[in-house]
């Protein structure tokens, strides 16, 4: 039973220290620190587990919902992991997070590839 119990809590967990890093990034980043979380959520995002796709789809949103400057240099490679997100048929929150992120795109970025003016 503990086992079920811990295996129960570990999505919340996740989850949990997820949205403490996400936090914590939207001011280090926006200071130019903790660039490694970057490349960090890029191999999350791109994980074979589930659940690294899902806390690395989740700080992504994250990250574009309170630093979107910051993922400006990476658009075109994080638009390319949206995507793929977006088609994930292992993971319903993998694809919920990747749907949360879509709307915070550089803006000019976006005027132009994404047919706005």
């Amino acid at each position: 039973m503990p086992s079920r119990a811990a295996a129960a809590l570990r999505p919340l967990v996740q989850h949990s220290v997820a949205a403490l890093i996400a936090a914590v990034a939207k001011y280090e980043l926006g200071a130019g620190r903790w660039p490694a979380l970057l490349e960090l959520t890029d191999r999350c995002c791109q994980s074979a587990i589930a659940s690294q796709r899902e806390v690395g789809m989740f700080l992504l949103s994250s990250i574009a919902r309170d630093s979107n400057q910051v993922l400006e240099p990476y658009f075109d490679h994080f638009v390319q992991l949206l995507v793929r997100a977006l088609q994930d048929t292992d993971s319903t929150a993998t694809r919920v997070y990747a749907f949360q992120y879509a709307p915070y795109r550089p803006s000019d970025r976006c005027a132009s590839q994404c047919g706005g003016g």
